[in-house]
């Protein structure tokens, strides 16, 4: 499950084999959760997993930015993806 501020809990039952390692909340209070399997948005539609490609799918961290940006950390390098949808891959 997660939690966020006003004691609001969002059931999200982790996908067998996945382990959470940061969740980051955007300006909609939707999460964005970083995996050992990839990257998922949950939000009180449910949870889905990132489709997008990425440049490593061991992710590490997640932040969101003022800006929107998504900036994920990995064992492969850090990444930034845009709200338009771009991608930009520094490598580690």
């Amino acid at each position: 499950a997660l939690y966020e501020p006003g004691g609001k809990i969002t059931p999200w039952p982790t996908p067998e084999g996945v382990e959470i390692t940061d969740v980051a909340l955007d300006g909609d209070r939707a999460a964005w959760v970083a995996t050992n399997k990839g990257l998922f948005h949950v939000d009180a539609k449910g949870a889905k997993r990132n489709a997008r490609p990425l440049p490593s799918d061991v992710l590490t961290a997640v932040a969101v930015d003022k800006r929107g940006w998504l900036w994920l950390g990995s064992t492969n390098g850090a990444f930034r993806i845009e709200p338009s949808g771009k991608l930009s891959y520094y490598a580690g």
